[in-house]
């Protein structure tokens, strides 16, 4: 590997350990990975390459150790930075996964610039040319227009990452792009490349949180000069304005179906405070996550129009109680998250054969002598089609 100044470091691990249980899978790696280098990452099945990178990636938690990314610390002697500083991290590091996830009922060309258009808001024209000039530089221009799900498409699952569509430079030339392709894909297809990325540069400019930072994504956004501080944007009041017409006069000539109507909203931040227009008092609830989000985000929220509506009619989630009971507390934070998210749809999963979680004062018994388990793992309750025994309320362990 060529060395280089350390000034140019992206990603440093010093003396990482991560175990499960009593398992130690990672047993004290240290690293560095520079601007433009490419590390192959070798060793037999089970061996945890996978699970370092998703150590690197905040996807698991270090039992100990110290990852840095762009020159900050994300763990530190396994002490972990705050959420604030951890959700920025993760915007410079994102994992390639060994099945590469293209999506099968779209192009390779389809592919890379779809999230162009839905998260940078680039034109078409602009999205297919980044992805053409990046085809080229793989040695896939002749693959723009074949099945994401063709197996010589693998590579564009590289092109399609962030990273190369969201920076100047993938790889300085095809000579290193060769080479990365050798090691990504030879080696149980798993490399870590750190490439010339700005470490978040990229980011929309703007005093604090801007809609960019938004999971998902605004439909359309603009950015102002000036910004208000989170803290207080938290306690204001917003003017809220229940309006069809108002809110369509917004949308300037977009088509919604009527259950997008129903959930799209208008949202601003400006120096006199925070304005939502909606045509439903359901669009106004997701205009507030969507204010409840920019303030977690950081110090200040920048002045900001947004324009949003669901493109998928149920976002939803399913909760398995029954095989990983969690309690009351847990799934009521879950569902604080799933409004954030603007998800609409919780299927709670409450009765199997590993535990009745519902319920029914007409039948106190199922619950007294079905719910308790003497294993905390279902997998180890469940060792065969009948399953183990139940153990009723307050027995040790249960």
């Amino acid at each position: 590997m060529i060395t280089t100044n350390s000034s140019d470091e992206i990603i440093k691990v010093e003396h990482l350990k991560k175990s499960f249980g009593s398992l130690e899978v990672i047993k004290d790696i240290s690293f560095s990975v520079h601007r433009g280098d490419v590390l192959g990452i070798i060793g037999p099945s089970g061996s945890g390459k996978s699970t370092l990178l998703r150590t690197i990636c905040q996807l698991e938690n270090a039992t100990d150790g110290t990852i840095s990314i762009c020159s900050k610390n994300i763990v530190k002697d396994g002490k972990y930075a705050s959420k604030d500083e951890l959700r920025k991290a993760a915007l410079d590091v994102g994992l390639v996964f060994q099945n590469f996830n293209l999506f099968p009922h779209l192009s390779v060309l389809e592919n890379i610039t779809e999230a162009q258009r839905c998260v940078l808001k680039k034109t078409k024209q602009e999205a297919e040319a980044t992805a053409f000039e990046l085809l080229q530089k793989m040695g896939l221009e002749t693959k723009a227009d074949v099945s994401g799900a063709a197996p010589s498409t693998r590579a564009a699952s590289i092109a399609r990452f962030p990273w190369t569509w969201k920076t100047s430079l993938c790889l300085k030339s095809a000579e290193n792009m060769h080479s990365m392709r050798r090691l990504s894909f030879v080696f149980f297809g798993l490399a870590l490349a750190a490439l010339a990325t700005a470490c978040g540069s990229q980011r929309q400019e703007g005093c604090g949180a801007v809609p960019a930072d938004l999971i998902p994504a605004p439909v359309s956004y603009q950015v102002g000069n000036g910004c208000l501080p989170s803290a207080g944007l938290a306690q204001m009041t917003p003017a809220v304005r229940i309006s069809e017409k108002s809110l369509k006069r917004r949308l300037k000539g977009y088509r919604l179906e009527d259950w997008q109507l129903r959930q799209a909203y208008w949202l601003e931040v400006g120096k006199k405070g925070v304005r939502i227009e909606a045509a439903d008092e359901e669009g106004a609830f997701y205009a507030l996550q969507s204010l409840k989000m920019l303030t977690s985000l950081d110090d200040a929220v920048s002045f900001c129009t947004i324009l949003d509506w669901p493109r998928v009619r149920h976002r939803g989630l399913m909760l398995d109680e029954s095989r990983n009971f969690q309690g009351k507390e847990f799934v009521k934070k879950q569902l604080d998250m799933m409004a954030l998210l603007k998800m609409n749809r919780f299927h709670f999963h409450l009765v199997d054969n590993p535990g009745w979680r519902l319920q029914i004062d007409a039948y106190p018994l199922l619950t007294q002598l079905t719910a308790w388990r003497p294993e905390a793992d279902f997998w180890d309750w469940e060792k065969d089609e009948t399953g183990g025994e139940f153990v009723e309320e307050g027995t040790p362990g249960a």
